[in-house]
């Protein structure tokens, strides 16, 4: 939940940029981005947040942060929010080996969910292709074609 002074906290600590983290592993930071993927466990919840810079794995214990995984619970894909936290290194995490252990999250903007699913036929996929094209594997095929080009 987001804590009873966010605009203090917001003004003490800057926005730090995804592509800095790996100087700032111990350190409280604040990330601000927008939320890719929610996987919601029993005792751990994970969001990919995106910035220009990069992605970033924030991880909120539930045991630790009730009322952060309850917030985290009503997260969509395509959500703003900013993040505060202890950047930790992890080598399980695929992104870079760092993750963001949460201490407190404030949504800037909820997104409507999205129409298209992992499980969206092709129909669904044609009809909304300006959101489908966001993801990483459709954008594939524009990398091969610039590599024919070149």
């Amino acid at each position: 939940m987001s804590s009873t002074y966010p605009i203090l906290k917001s003004m003490v600590l800057s926005r730090t940029r995804l592509g800095a983290l790996p100087q700032l592993t111990g350190e409280t930071i604040r990330v601000c981005g927008w939320v890719d993927v929610v996987r919601d466990q029993k005792a751990v919840q994970f969001v990919i947040v995106s910035e220009p810079t990069g992605q970033v794995q924030v991880t909120i214990l539930r045991r630790e942060h009730r009322a952060l995984g309850e917030l985290v619970a009503t997260l969509t894909a395509g959500s703003v929010i900013s993040v505060i936290g202890e950047v930790v290194a992890n080598e399980r995490v695929k992104l870079g080996g760092l993750e963001i252990l949460a201490t407190d999250i404030e949504i800037l903007s909820l997104a409507e969910p999205s129409p298209i699913t992992p499980e969206s036929g092709i129909e669904a996929r044609m009809d909304h292709r300006h959101l489908d094209l966001r993801r990483p594997e459709a954008q594939l095929i524009f990398a091969e074609i610039g590599r024919a080009h070149v």
